[in-house]
């Protein structure tokens, strides 16, 4: 028998309380369906499938260095705000802010969503095998005098490795160049003076074919290759949305030690290298203009407004590949891709390649695809998303399922954010966990 001196609830809770349940509820669903996600506190869109995109969908977009480049770090029991060094990056590991942080190490599944797992491609060399270092630099008029700290004293094994430099010369100031020859850390220092063409993939290219043409395999399979930008490696340079920083030369020469190609930027911890295939192979952009052009106040490069056009009549990357090289990405599910324009790989897999019936004539087609008169092409950011899918060993099923595995179910791929086209977005207890 109850009580008749029990407290009676009032009757509007009963009514509050599930309405603000069936509100809350109704937005959090409208929400998921619109598929509004963020990244790195960014708003995107994401479409749920890949059949709904058209090209009048796709844009490219600059973003401020502040929205995707984190330039603090957090030290000490009250997690003091001070800033990183001109050259100091976070660590890819290192969550983002939200994200939950743990001392575990990656996983191999971790390792291999974040393009850092170690699988051999055909020999795996370890450090203090490699001989020789090939340090290639696409050169016009940055100066490189920061390339003694930030890339000859972080090579690791410099009593046991041979360092060659190649200067890939483009803007005629050769002039203006550090007499690294004089360095007791290098062997030798060879110059090629190139036309300003193609940005410095035409410069990468016209070295591979060059390479190729005279390495020899013994040679190769204790070698390994950097190819680096003249543009210093520092916070206000970055600008590449969905990652971190730049990786250190110690650990590209670690990761390219072992059999592996490696680029030169990682990724955030929930967004990988690895993009959707079928939704890169439509990327295509309208115009475009270089970050250093935007700082000095260039809105649009008009002598180049033609070639993102269909003056070549390209009408998307896929379409390039098929008339201009004659080829296709291996694996038609998941292709890496590294931008930012620096890479290193062994050496030994570009004389692998080169022996393969189709790849020696591709690399010949890429330097050909990149001749054209102009400051900056289409084709450009064509072979910029190309260097990783041929480069690189593609992933084979059980790697693509991992993969696939560590991605969320929806809104799971990038197909509007700058010039991230296809890019993975992950579970971020999986991935950055």
């Amino acid at each position: 028998m109850r009580s008749k001196n029990r407290m009676k609830r009032p009757r509007w809770i009963w009514i509050i309380f599930p309405t603000f349940y069936y509100i809350a509820y109704n937005i959090i669903s409208i929400y998921i369906w619109i598929g509004i996600d963020k990244i790195d506190g960014h708003p995107q869109i994401l479409l749920q499938t890949p059949e709904l995109v058209d090209s009048s969908f796709y844009e490219i977009h600059m973003y401020k260095k502040e929205e995707h480049y984190q330039t603090y770090k957090y030290k000490g029991k009250k997690n003091q705000k001070i800033p990183l060094t001109t050259t100091e990056v976070l660590p890819r590991s290192h969550p983002r802010d939200g994200a939950r942080r743990t001392n575990k190490k990656p996983s191999h599944a971790q390792l291999l969503w974040s393009g850092e797992a170690i699988r051999p491609i055909f020999s795996t060399p370890e450090i203090a095998k490699i001989k020789t270092i090939e340090l290639v630099i696409a050169y016009c008029r940055d100066s490189l005098t920061w390339i003694y700290n930030d890339v000859l004293n972080e090579i690791p094994n410099q009593k046991e490795a041979t360092v060659r430099m190649t200067v890939l010369s483009k803007c005629k100031e050769e002039a203006n160049l550090p007499h690294f020859i004089d360095d007791h850390r290098i062997k030798d220092v060879n110059l090629m003076k190139l036309p300003n063409l193609g940005g410095c993939d035409y410069a990468y290219a016209h070295f591979i074919n060059h390479y190729i043409s005279k390495a020899s395999l013994v040679d190769a399979d204790s070698s390994l290759i950097l190819f680096i930008k003249d543009t210093p490696r520092t916070a206000e340079n970055f600008h590449f949305p969905h990652h971190s920083g730049y990786r250190t030369v110690s650990e590209m020469i670690k990761f390219a030690s072992a059999g592996e190609f490696i680029c030169g930027i990682k990724t955030n911890c929930n967004a990988s290298p690895y993009h959707d295939t079928k939704i890169l192979n439509t990327f295509k952009i309208d115009d475009y203009v270089r970050v250093g052009d935007i700082n000095k106040g260039v809105k649009k490069d008009r002598k180049d407004d033609a070639s993102f056009g269909m003056l070549n009549g390209y009408k998307h990357l896929q379409n390039f590949h098929r008339r201009k090289l004659n080829w296709k990405f291996p694996n038609n599910n998941l292709t890496q891709v590294c931008y930012g324009g620096t890479f290193a790989l062994p050496a030994s897999r570009l004389l692998f390649l080169s022996n393969e019936p189709n790849e020696r004539q591709i690399f010949k087609l890429m330097e050909e695809s990149l001749v054209r008169n102009t400051t900056s092409s289409i084709e450009e950011h064509y072979i910029e998303r190309t260097w990783a899918g041929i480069l690189a060993k593609s992933l084979n099923e059980k790697e693509v399922a991992l993969v696939r595995g560590m991605q969320r179910p929806k809104n799971g791929i990038s197909l509007r954010y700058g010039g991230v086209w296809g890019a993975l977005f992950g579970k971020s207890k999986s991935t950055c966990g």
